[in-house]
This record gives C-alpha cells, structure tokens and sequence, in this order.
C-alpha cells in the first residue's frame, strides 16, 4: 500500500490528473474507489490533495455512503473528521446511517449515532434507518436504533411501519423485538393490509405465530391472503379455536360462542375434500363444533348445543366426545331415553387406555340414571361400589379439555405446521 502511495501521491502532481473526476470505466471519482475499498491512507491522500467529500460517483453516492455501506469504520471515521458529511444522501436519498442499518454495520452504526446522525431521516420513499434495520432482518441494528429514539411507528410513503418491513421480511426476532417496544400491531398500510397478513403473505409461520400470540386481530384480508395457504389457514382456525377454549374457561361464554362461529364459517367443502390436509381440517371442525355444543348449552340454548353435536358426530361417528356432549345435551332437555344412548356409545367408543375418561363418563350415566342435575358432579355424585367408583377423585365433566381430548397446554401451542 506505501508503494500505491507514492505513485497516487506522484500521479497526482500531473496536470491532466483530475482528483474529483468519475472514472470513465468504473463511474468513481478516486475517493468514493478508495472509500469503497477501506483503504484510510489513501482516502487521507487524496483529501489532502483537494479530493472533495461532496463529490459523488455515477451512481450518485458520496464517499461516506460508499465507507458506510462496505462497513469501512476508520474509513468513515476520517471522513466524518474533515467534513459535515453526516447527513449526506445518495441518490434514493438515504443517509450513511439508512445503510449502516440495512447492512448491519454494528460499529459504524453506533459510531454515526454518536456524531449526532438523524435517526428520523427519511429516503426518497420514506424509509428511515429502523425501516431498513428491519427490512433486512437486521436484529442488532434494530434494538441500537430503538435505543436511540428511532420511531417504531414511522410509516413511509406506503404507509408501512418498520413492522411491516419486518413481517415482509419474515424475521421472528425482528418482530418479536418491535412488538415489545409497543409497535402499533393493528397498523393499516395505504392497500389496507395490516402487519399480520404480510406476515402471511411471506410464508413464515414463526412470525405469524408471534403476531398471533401477541393478539393480532384476524380480519377479512388476513383470510384473503391466507387462502391458497392451507396450513396458514389451519393456523388461524386453531387459533379461533384457543381463543374459544379460553373464553370458554373463564366463563365468556358468547364470546367463545361467537369465535367459534367465526371459525365454521370459514370452512369451505374444498378444504375438508383436500387429499393432503383434509384430515387435519376435519378433526378441527370437530373441535370446533364441539366447542360450540358446550358454550350453547351452557347458555340454555340446548336445541343449537344437540344441533351442533349432532354434526360434530356426522363428521366423525366413530369418536366418543360427540356423544358424550350431545347426551348431556339430552339430558338438560329431559330426553332421557335418546341422552342414555348417546352416554352408552361414548362410554362404548372412549379410548380403553383412558381410565380417568371412562370414570368420568360413568359418572354422567349415573348422572342421567338418577335425575340429577349434575351443576356440580364433584359435589352431588357419590361412589357407587357397582361401578368401581369407591376410592375415585373427584372429577367435574365441565371440564372439557380432558374429555375432548384437548392437551391442556393447548392456549400455548401455536406452531401448528401441517
């Protein structure tokens, strides 16, 4: 490099060497070439033989933008010390620190914020550095830019917020780090698409599982986005599904009821009749209509709760929980007869390894055998030696994720994956 000193030094005192002209072949000037390249000592030579720092190459960037983007630190370093280059754009109007951010050039980066850059600028499309942080995925540029008081809400010319960028980009942690900054997750763009269903549309079930986690509404675009996506749609069913199980426990009863409207209302024959994953869509209704039975009867509303056990069973005859659900059904309405038929069948289809299971359905039969009500079946039910029931815990039958076979973690398991 001393040797490519000295000639630089020594072309330079020619008279035809211009020191600021663009190269006909490669369109840089000297100094954007030796920016680009990192080499300090001859970026100092040609500044101290009249090499402007305002000068760009063909493609329109200065010096610093071409140190910056390659992540040149002592290169940038000596440029940001002889001029007041520090908001200098290139020709799409983005600062060194808009590319230090999109490359994730972590020291560079933290070495513009400390000589004062404008972590609100913004390019000629309204991007900011935090909109090319997460743009590119790039996790630690993110979190230094947040930490200097970038706006995590910011929208660009589109209307797309740095989440946008992110959910486009498919990049969990990204998102994940946005959204406990207090990003703006309902965010509409100017085509009306929120941060959820570009999610989607990237594909990546990880960050669709964040934004759905974290409570993103499922809206009418989400669906449309997702509709040639068969194992997103079934994401978004099982999570409507949760969501019931959920409201369900804690007593929302019609606010269950109506997630899991939503929910059936979104099947299409065309899903079930799927060769790949009807099976799966299959048992979903199910649960879902299973679900709705429960909260409907819950609700007095008995001839919907029969209505939706009964097609819970004709999608899958040969699975206890149907009957078990429409038997008590029954019994609320006082048809005894039509409630022990239904108990016998799914004390007849409950799984033979499922000791717990089938106490728990004797424990209904017994139930509609004798009248009672059954409001507290731990409390009103007693052992009966003729049943084996004598040294049995006390099990309530409204608890339906253990008799419907729904693993009780089940609010946690969002990475379904077909």
């Amino acid at each position: 490099m001393s040797g490519h000193i000295k000639v630089s030094d020594f072309l330079l005192d020619m008279i035809e060497v211009q020191v600021n002209k663009q190269d006909d072949f490669s369109g840089h000037t000297a100094l954007t070439a030796a920016s680009l390249a990192g080499h300090k000592d001859m970026c100092n030579l040609l500044m101290r033989r009249g090499a402007s720092l305002l000068v760009k190459n063909n493609n329109g960037e200065p010096p610093l933008c071409c140190a910056v983007a390659e992540g040149h630190w002592a290169v940038t370093e000596l440029l940001l010390c002889h001029a007041k280059v520090l908001e200098q754009t290139d020709s799409h109007g983005r600062t060194a620190l808009m590319l230090a951010a999109a490359e994730g050039h972590i020291g560079v980066l933290e070495l513009l914020l400390a000589k004062g850059a404008n972590v609100l600028a913004k390019d000629n499309e309204g991007l900011s550095a935090l909109s090319w942080a997460c743009r590119r995925g790039q996790l630690q540029a993110a979190q230094c830019l947040l930490t200097h008081d970038a706006n995590i809400n910011h929208s660009d010319k589109q209307g797309k917020t740095p989440l946008d960028f992110a959910a486009l980009e498919g990049n969990a942690d990204v998102v994940e780090l946005l959204l406990k900054h207090g990003a703006e997750i309902e965010h509409v763009d100017m085509t009306g698409k929120r941060a959820l269903d570009k999610a989607i549309a990237s594909g990546n079930l990880d960050v669709i599982n964040c934004f759905l986690q974290t409570g993103a509404k499922i809206g009418s675009q989400t669906w449309e986005v997702a509709a040639d996506k068969p194992d997103i749609v079934y994401l978004l069913l099982n999570k409507l599904h949760q969501d019931g199980v959920l409201l369900y426990r804690k007593g929302h009863l019609k606010e269950a009821t109506h997630r899991y409207q939503y929910a059936l209302k979104k099947f299409q024959p065309a899903i079930l009749d799927n060769d790949e994953h009807g099976s799966n869509f299959l048992h979903m209704k199910h649960q879902l209509l299973l679900g709705l039975a429960k909260c409907k009867r819950k609700l007095n509303e008995v001839d919907a709760a029969v209505s939706a056990a009964t097609q819970a069973i004709d999608l899958r005859p040969k699975s206890f929980d149907g009957y078990f659900v429409r038997a008590r059904c029954y019994k609320e309405k006082g048809y005894r007869e039509e409630a022990q038929r239904d108990i016998e069948e799914a004390l007849r289809l409950a799984p033979i390894a499922s000791l717990e299971l089938k106490r728990t359905i004797l424990r209904v039969k017994e139930e509609i055998l004798s009248g009672t009500t059954g409001q507290s079946l731990s409390e009103s039910l007693t052992s009966r030696s003729d049943l084996g029931l004598s040294k049995l815990q006390s099990v309530s039958t409204d608890t339906m994720d253990q008799v419907c076979s729904i693993p009780s973690d089940s609010r946690l398991n969002l990475s379904v994956r077909l």
